[in-house]
């Protein structure tokens, strides 16, 4: 039970090159999403957009910070998820007979940070006998295989890790021979 409330702390409601709103109209992709370590707060750097699509940098006063995006923005009841828009953004007629670039509402998902990737290692040594070569070629296979039960793999991907591992073990017995 524990390790699936750990899972829920970190999971944020919002991710990577999603597009976001503010309540004013104002328009960003997503550049990434961290959490404050000290608030735990969801905290955004931003893309911001004008309503016609052009790329705006950042907005608020620079004081040395970056300038191509908006960081550390809170994501709060201020900020809301949308579909990626279609630019330029047409004025859409409001309830109460406004007019404005509101977009339509997506519900906040659950996402978990992505583990590290994790890249089979074949190994290339230069120099070494025969009985080395033949055990790196073992020790890649090994690892192919480990990455495939890590990461669940099948179809295609599979097919195509097994055709290797069956290729450097091959290999490994033509050296040992």
């Amino acid at each position: 039970m524990t390790s699936a409330l750990n899972l829920f702390a970190k999971a944020m409601p919002i991710r990577g090159n999603g597009w976001v709103q503010n309540l004013t109209g104002d328009v960003a992709q997503i550049r990434s999403v961290y959490r404050d370590t000290e608030s735990g707060e969801v905290l955004m750097d931003l893309w911001m957009y004008s309503h016609k699509g052009d790329k705006l940098g950042r907005v608020s006063p620079v004081e040395g910070g970056p300038r191509t995006f908006e960081p550390a923005v809170t994501y709060d009841d201020y900020w809301f998820r949308i579909h990626p828009p279609i630019f330029p953004l047409k004025l859409r007629r409001q309830e109460d007979g406004t007019y404005d670039y509101q977009q339509q509402r997506i519900l906040d998902g659950a996402y978990l940070p992505r583990p590290p990737r994790v890249e089979a290692a074949v190994h290339t040594l230069k120099n070494v006998d025969e009985a080395n070569i033949a055990t790196s070629h073992r020790m890649a296979a090994q690892e192919l295989r480990e990455t495939i039960r890590r990461k669940l793999l099948s179809g295609e991907a599979k097919t195509q890790i097994e055709a290797r591992i069956a290729e450097l073990e091959r290999i490994a017995d033509a050296t040992d021979n």
